[in-house]
């Protein structure tokens, strides 16, 4: 709806004073991400907002191309767990060989 307030644009702004902080996220955001906002919400789209503003050079930057391809800009989750290293017989077992890696 035209000119009705979109209480998400603070949101919004704030994340693009986290990336540029002398600027203003552009006067057609709130048009170009409602539907997005409104399909997915204010914490998916501040998430991808984020890595797409990082990933886009500011000349290439569009928020009605970002919404479109928001699926794109899913942040990648942190790594969780420990890492298990095989030793050469577990390798040997899967992977068969001899184990003797050496050059001939």
């Amino acid at each position: 709806m035209i000119g009705q307030p979109t209480p998400w644009m603070a949101t919004i702004q704030a994340v693009w004073r986290e990336r540029y902080p002398s600027g203003a996220a552009p006067a057609l955001a709130a048009k170009a991400l409602r539907g997005l906002v409104a399909r997915i919400g204010i914490e998916s789209v501040t998430a991808r907002l984020r890595v797409y503003l990082r990933a886009v050079p500011p000349m290439y930057i569009n928020l009605f191309n970002f919404a479109s391809t928001s699926d794109a800009y899913e942040p990648t989750p942190p790594l969780t767990g420990t890492a298990q290293c095989l030793t050469s017989g577990e390798l040997q077992a899967r992977y068969g060989g001899s184990g003797d890696d050496t050059p001939t």
